[in-house]
């Protein structure tokens, strides 16, 4: 599964902590710009925030930012990520590859679960005049699972709405 980005974050951030984010981020990873802004992951951001005043040779720069930074980390924690199910189960190996194929850690979309709306890129709008978030995709949620040292013990990662429906079909399919 991928980690989250900031995508559900930016509307939460006013115009000026986006500008202070994304000028830690680009101090951190050169090649990020405002378009990339929402696509950047949660935990890059994080890291950007609490690692770069400390580093020597930058940290005079970003005393005046303290505060705003301190605001911005709030706002990250404060929500949760959604990929925060993670779960046990007894499954048969020989029916977990035959599901998932021979990397079951990678995922797999579960077709039976309600399609979601997924960012996929940015796409320049005209009326705006600014990069916008392309988000017109519906995908389905994935469900990866990791082989743990127990023989039949699997890790599974789901969302934690889906973990009831999940739990069942994988009881059913792979047990």
């Amino acid at each position: 599964m991928s980690e989250p980005n900031l995508v559900k974050y930016l509307p939460l951030l006013t115009t000026n902590e986006k500008a202070v984010l994304l000028m830690f981020i680009t101090e951190w990873d050169k090649h990020h710009h405002e378009g990339t802004l929402p696509f950047i992951s949660k935990r890059k951001a994080i890291d950007a925030i609490k690692h770069l005043p400390k580093c020597n040779f930058i940290g005079e720069k970003y005393k005046a930012y303290q505060r705003i930074a301190r605001v911005i980390l709030t706002k990250l924690d404060s929500q949760p990520d959604g990929y925060n199910a993670i779960f046990f189960m007894r499954l048969n190996p020989k029916k977990v590859y035959r599901q998932f194929g021979a990397r079951p850690e990678k995922g797999k979309p579960m077709n039976f679960l309600p399609k979601e709306k997924v960012t996929v890129g940015v796409k320049f709008s005209l009326p705006k005049k600014a990069w916008v978030p392309d988000d017109n995709v519906l995908v389905a949620p994935s469900v990866a699972l990791q082989h743990c040292g127990s023989e039949n013990l699997w890790r599974v990662t789901v969302t934690e709405r889906h973990r009831a429906r999940v739990e069942a079909w994988l009881q059913q399919n792979c047990a």
